[in-house]
Parts: C-alpha cells; sequence; structure tokens
C-alpha cells in the first residue's frame, strides 16, 4: 500500500486520493483552492439495508464533522448520523479499489 493519512477516526490513502481528484476533474468538477471537498454519508439500500455515499460538496452543514488530509488536498465531511458508520468501516479506512 503506498502512503496514508490518519486522522484518527479516518483515514485517507494516497490512490483513494489520487482517484477522487481524476474522477473530479474528469467530471468538470474545479477543486476551491487547490482542495478537493467531498461529503460521505450513508443512504437507505443495498443489499445489508445501507450504502455508502461519496459526493462533492458546497460547505459543511451544521453538525457535520469535516477531516482534513493536507498532505493530499482533501477535505471530507460527515453528517452527524453518518458518522457513526465511520466505525464499521474497515480499520476507518477510504480505499480505492479497483475491480
Amino acid at each position: 500500500m503506498g502512503k496514508e493519512q490518519d486522522l484518527g477516526s479516518l483515514v485517507l490513502t494516497e490512490e483513494a486520493a489520487a482517484y477522487l481528484k481524476t474522477r473530479y476533474e474528469k467530471e468538470g468538477i474545479a477543486s476551491k483552492d487547490g482542495v478537493y471537498e467531498l461529503r460521505f454519508g450513508v443512504a437507505a439500500g443495498g443489499c445489508a439495508g445501507w450504502e455508502y455515499v461519496l459526493e462533492p460538496y458546497e460547505r459543511a452543514r451544521e453538525g457535520d464533522s469535516e477531516f482534513f488530509f493536507s498532505d493530499f488536498g482533501v477535505r471530507i465531511s460527515v453528517d452527524e448520523r453518518s458518522f457513526q458508520f465511520l466505525q464499521g468501516l474497515p480499520n476507518g479506512d477510504i480505499e480505492f479499489v479497483h475491480f
């Protein structure tokens, strides 16, 4: 595995950050002062009843937790309800895996 940045509750790998940036650029989503912003959430659906939702966002909402991965120029916002689901991620990692 390559470089990663650990912020305690959440870990972002270099590969995941690179994928996010490439995806945003292909979709024409601009960074804000060199920072790519992503919202992490959960929604009803999927086989287990929940699915992870990752989407661009304009600004954090009241009650959101924000994680700024300065090594990669990525900010991730997580709403209060979804924050508990971070505990269910393996090692709290957000990793890009290509199938």
